[in-house]
């Protein structure tokens, strides 16, 4: 979900269409150190591995939908 929601984000900013690889990448860059932890975790997760994040998922979706509200706003 949250390499989705990096693809997303990464699609109504910046307008061309990439991998979820280049999309995660990007909002590491774009956002610095605020969501840099999450994303490095969501990575190197792996099948059948307990994540223990969902306070931050949940932040994350929250700022993912802000910013696509504050990209529709804009037009």
């Amino acid at each position: 979900m949250v390499l989705n929601l990096c693809w997303i984000l990464y699609s109504i900013m910046q307008h061309p269409t990439g991998s979820k690889a280049v999309a995660t990448s990007w909002v590491k860059n774009e956002f610095r150190m605020q969501w840099r932890d999450l994303l490095e975790s969501v990575e190197q997760w792996q099948y059948g591995k307990k994540m223990t994040c969902q306070k931050e998922v949940i932040a994350f979706t929250k700022f993912v939908a802000k910013k696509a509200l504050e990209i529709q706003n804009l037009n």
